[in-house]
């Protein structure tokens, strides 16, 4: 039995203007409606607060990410994706250099400022990649492992407890699980709840 708290009969809200639907791939899984995907230069809107960023950028991200679903639309191109209404998987998110091909800080925090304000959670289960503790306004460091390493059995219990009052303290609550490239370590992270 799952301890997600979506299993109540009210069920969770949508995330706000980014309803999920079910992906018609074969891999299953949610993802936004192919209209909020964006359709020009990289889902970038010249008139969206993020539309600096270059469509070179978004070409090398997109390169980076290589067949992983990517979040376009509202002026945001970034890897990451509603798993459920309450439960995001995403790529690192970086600074500097790194933020060329990976997830840009800043701009993660704007997406979730933006559709989240007051109610994201992001879980950093990267040992070998950090960032400052007020890069968001609440992070969990407390479930760190190694790359191409399985968590400790031990770790399991308190991530899906801690998720679990996170989500259940407010319904709009949602939580951000990454790792470095936001696929193995935040993939079993996100199936072990």
């Amino acid at each position: 039995a799952s301890l997600s708290p979506e299993s109540s009969s009210a069920g969770p809200p949508a995330p706000p203007s980014s309803p999920v639907v079910a992906s018609p791939r074969r891999t299953g899984g949610l993802r936004p409606p192919a209209s909020s995907l964006g359709g020009d230069e990289g889902g970038a809107h010249a008139s969206a607060p993020h539309a600096h960023i270059s469509s070179w950028a978004n070409g090398i991200r997109a390169l980076v990410s290589k067949k992983k679903r990517r979040f376009r639309g509202g002026g945001y191109d970034l890897d990451l994706t509603y798993i459920t209404p309450r439960i995001v998987a995403m790529g690192f998110p970086a600074t500097s250099t790194e933020a060329l091909y990976r997830n840009d800080s800043d701009a993660v925090k704007a997406f979730f400022e933006e559709r989240h304000a007051g109610h994201y959670k992001v879980y950093n289960l990267c040992t070998e990649r950090d960032y400052p503790d007020d890069t968001f306004p609440v992070v969990s460091k407390a479930f760190l492992f190694d790359d191409h390493n399985p968590p400790p059995l031990s770790m399991f219990l308190p991530f899906c407890q801690d998720v679990t009052s996170w989500l259940t303290d407010h319904p709009e609550n949602v939580v951000a699980i990454h790792c470095k490239a936001g696929k193995g370590r935040t993939g079993v992270m996100i199936c072990a709840y």
